[in-house]
């Protein structure tokens, strides 16, 4: 998972960085909007990338309070999303 997760984050960060023309963060957005590779199935991939890596480490650990951190991580990226 833990691997995964990773995998996702960078390969967001990298397509934000060549395609879109900007950076993956809200104070340097991209230019374009993209709609390839991981952002043809979610919009948000960045965010499933952590929540992997998050609990990837939860099972590693065999720790449920680092789940609930990776449940509430999700919360959090979620209202910041709508709101």
């Amino acid at each position: 998972m833990i691997a995964m997760g990773a995998t996702i984050y960078l390969r967001v960060y990298g397509n934000s960085s060549c395609a879109g023309l900007g950076r993956p963060v809200p104070i340097a957005p991209t230019k374009f909007l993209l709609t390839t590779a991981v952002y043809r199935h979610v919009r948000n991939p960045m965010y499933i990338g952590v929540a992997l890596v998050i609990l990837g480490e939860a099972v590693m650990f065999c720790s449920p309070h680092v789940a609930v951190n990776a449940v509430a991580m999700l919360l959090i990226a979620r209202l910041f999303v709508v709101f």
